[in-house]
C-alpha cells in the first residue's frame, strides 16, 4: 500500500521535473537584458574611471615645474641664463606681435573698406585702449556715423579706458545738440570739428575737476585714488609731483617702456 501510493506521487511529479528541466536547460538562446551585454559593462567601467580621473585632476591641478606656486617649496637652478627673458625665433615674434590683431569689413554703403587694429602690451593691465563705434547722430538722417580712437595711457590704463567707454558718446551728444540748432540747414565742417573740440575739453574739464573734488569730499582714500586715477594716468606731469599730491610711490620701474597700438582705417578709392 505505501509503494502503491507513492508511485502515483512519483508519477505525477515527474512530468513537471522534465518540463521544469526543458525550461531551465533549453539549448534555445534566450535574449540577455541590455545591462548584462558586454558593451554596456564596457562603458560604464570607462564612465567609472573617467569620472575618477576628473575628479583627482580637478581637485589636484597638475603644476607646471617652471613657474612653481608661491607657497610651494622651490629648489631653483643653477642654470640662468637666458631663462627670465627667452629669445625668440622671427615667428614667435611675429606671432606675439599679431596676439592682439583684429580687422573688420566697413558697413555696406559706409564710404569704409574696412579696418584693421593691433595692440602690443609691454604693461599689464595695458595702458593703451581703442575703440570702434557705430552710433546715430541727430542729424535728421538715419545713416549712421562710424568713430575710431586710439588712446595712450601715458602713466596708466585709467585714462585710455575711461575714454573708450565714453568719449564718443559725449562727442555724439555735442553733434547732435549742434545739428538740432540748425532746423534750415547743415552746420559747417569748422563748426563740427569745433563740436568735436568741445567734447573733448569738457570730458577733460569734469575729469580734472571731479579728481579736484576728490581731495575735499572723498568719505575714504580708496574713494580719492578712484576718483583720482584717470586724472593722474592722463597727465604727462612729473610722476613724482603728482605722487606726492596723494601720497604714492611713482612708478619708476615703467619708465622705459610702453605699450604700442596701431589702427588703420581704408576709406573707399584707398588702393
Amino acid at each position: 500500500m505505501c509503494f502503491g501510493a507513492a508511485r502515483p506521487v512519483a508519477y505525477r511529479r515527474l512530468p513537471r521535473t522534465i518540463h521544469l528541466c526543458r525550461h531551465n536547460f533549453s539549448t534555445q538562446k534566450t535574449k540577455a537584458p541590455p545591462y548584462k551585454s558586454s558593451p554596456f559593462r564596457t562603458a560604464t567601467i570607462c564612465l567609472a574611471i573617467g569620472i575618477s580621473v576628473g575628479y583627482v585632476l580637478q581637485k589636484y591641478p597638475a603644476r607646471n615645474n617652471q613657474t612653481p606656486s608661491h607657497t610651494d617649496f622651490y629648489d631653483g637652478s643653477l642654470e640662468w641664463k637666458g631663462k627670465a627673458c627667452k629669445k625668440l625665433t622671427l615667428d614667435e615674434a611675429g606671432a606675439w606681435l599679431r596676439k592682439e590683431e583684429s580687422s573688420r569689413k566697413g558697413p555696406v554703403g559706409s564710404g569704409v573698406q574696412s579696418w584693421y587694429s593691433v595692440r602690443c602690451p609691454s604693461n599689464s593691465p595695458c595702458e593703451d585702449n581703442l575703440v570702434s563705434s557705430q552710433r546715430l547722430v541727430s542729424t535728421g538722417q538715419d545713416k549712421p556715423w562710424i568713430f575710431w580712437g586710439v588712446f595712450d595711457g601715458h602713466n596708466g590704463w585709467a585714462m585710455s579706458t575711461t575714454l573708450r567707454e565714453v568719449l564718443v558718446p559725449y562727442v555724439v551728444r555735442n553733434l547732435s545738440q549742434l545739428y538740432q540748432s540748425f532746423s534750415n540747414s547743415s552746420p559747417t565742417s569748422a563748426a563740427i570739428d569745433e563740436a568735436i573740440i568741445s567734447s573733448f575739453k569738457l570730458l577733460d574739464d569734469e575729469i580734472i575737476a571731479d579728481g579736484m573734488a576728490a581731495l575735499k569730499d572723498a568719505k575714504s582714500t580708496a574713494e580719492v585714488i578712484s576718483r583720482l586715477a584717470p586724472g593722474y594716468a592722463g597727465s604727462c606731469a612729473d610722476h613724482e609731483t603728482l605722487c606726492g599730491l596723494v601720497g604714492l610711490q611713482p612708478p619708476l620701474a615703467r619708465q622705459g617702456r610702453d605699450d604700442v597700438t596701431v589702427q588703420v582705417v581704408f576709406f573707399d578709392g584707398c588702393a
